[in-house]
């Protein structure tokens, strides 16, 4: 809805973008770059009051988060276990996974925080979760739903182009807070959930990056489109037939165990 509101271009739209985004953040606070796609695009307000509402914003979020950490994070226990191979420290073992323990680990090398990332996102796993793995990630669905999706987002892209799509600048903007919101998910499940000193990010799930997507249609620019046709009902047909196939995937799922 956010991204929607977003793309009308109108004051009413960026106003109800800017506070659906923020309430976003304050759920979860990875997702507040998304407010860098909300400088660049509409046409009012203008850019002073829109920097300094995204900074309230940006606040809000952030006193937020380090309330939670504090007062919640903190004490939620774990099997102990002694500190992996990036611990810079001398050997230690913990009962928890601890945030400020993992920044000793970034902040030992802080090149990591670029590094760490990387081979989260060399999993082509993350594609299909964002699309559609069950249970305990463990019950995919048929190849041919993940390759009907795929083909479906690739209309939708070109659907985007041309008049409606959007300027250099708020695209840039939109694909840059898109980027860091890739990047803040990975590296806050590395802070609040994953071993301390671990050399692998832990627990990253595709639909994580689900709210990334949306404010795609922000960063796409304006060129000359690319039409297929009859094939601008694809993304609607993907979501009938996912929609007959889940209950079949998982009876049967259930059947074989």
């Amino acid at each position: 809805i956010a991204a929607a509101c977003a793309t009308r271009g109108d004051a009413g739209g960026w106003w109800a973008a800017a506070g659906l985004v923020t309430l976003l953040g304050l759920t979860k606070l990875p997702y507040a770059p998304l407010l860098l796609a909300l400088l660049a695009s509409g046409r009012r307000p203008g850019v002073p009051v829109r920097l300094g509402v995204l900074a309230l914003s940006a606040g809000l979020m952030l006193g937020w988060a380090a309330f939670n950490q504090a007062e919640v994070m903190g004490i939620v226990g774990w099997p102990p276990y002694e500190a992996g191979p990036l611990w810079p420290g001398p050997p230690r073992s913990f009962d928890r996974f601890d945030a400020p323990a993992q920044l000793q680990v970034l902040a030992a090398d802080p090149a990591r925080a670029a590094t760490l990332p990387l081979p989260v996102l060399a999993q082509p796993r993350l594609w299909r979760q964002m699309v559609g793995v069950l249970g305990w990630l463990t019950i995919e669905m048929p190849g041919w739903v993940y390759a009907m999706w795929a083909g479906a987002l690739v209309v939708a892209v070109l659907g985007l182009l041309g008049e409606r799509g959007a300027a250099p600048a708020p695209a840039l903007a939109a694909l840059l807070g898109i980027a860091l919101g890739a990047w803040a998910i990975m590296l806050a499940q590395y802070l609040g959930w994953t071993p301390v000193g671990a050399s692998a990010i832990e627990g990253v799930q595709g639909r994580y990056f689900l709210p990334l997507v949306p404010f795609g249609a922000l960063a796409i620019p304006c060129v000359r489109p690319l039409r297929l046709p009859g094939l601008d009902a694809l993304p609607l047909v993907a979501g009938l037939v996912s929609a007959a196939t889940v209950p079949a995937v998982v009876a049967l799922a259930s059947l074989l165990r």
